[in-house]
């Protein structure tokens, strides 16, 4: 078989047609390819980002409390319990103690009514404790002294 050298010359350049044809349809499909692979990596993120693992714990769902465990207990919560005592103030022994008396102010040391004097009671006398850091720390006693009613007096 013969072919005219006008019909190669043809052949040749739809030879050549066709294979920049496929270059370009080959680029395209790479192309299209990363174009694809990055949606499917945005997908899988997203898709992670709302079912999966979650970083806060939520409390269980009532289904999940009861798992047949054993325990029936409720866990107790963190922290001071309710009821339980406290730590206290830390005694400071080594601490020089000055004392101090404090006593009703003059105008007040008697019934405003008949004017009879309060009788002292020691057995109701109230001590609190303040521990002051100054120039040198110190515990200063503060002693307040109770006082009763006048057996003598008659007002209300």
């Amino acid at each position: 078989m013969t072919i005219s050298k006008q019909e190669q010359i043809e052949l040749r350049a739809w030879a050549s047609y066709w294979e920049t044809q496929h270059a370009r349809a080959k680029t395209q499909i790479e192309e299209l390819k990363q174009e694809l692979a990055l949606k499917d990596a945005t997908i899988k993120d997203l898709r992670q980002r709302l079912f999966g693992k979650k970083s806060e714990k939520h409390a269980p769902l009532p289904s999940e409390k009861d798992r047949g465990d054993g325990d029936d207990a409720p866990q107790r919560k963190r922290g001071q319990q309710p009821g339980c005592a406290g730590h206290g103030w830390t005694p400071r022994p080594t601490l020089p103690v000055v004392a101090e008396q404090h006593a009703p102010a003059d105008g007040q040391s008697a019934y405003p009514q008949c004017g009879l004097p309060y009788r002292r009671t020691p057995a109701l006398d109230e001590q609190s404790v303040v521990i002051e850091v100054q120039v040198r720390a110190y515990t200063r006693r503060i002693t307040r002294c109770a006082y009763t009613r006048d057996p003598g007096c008659c007002c209300l």
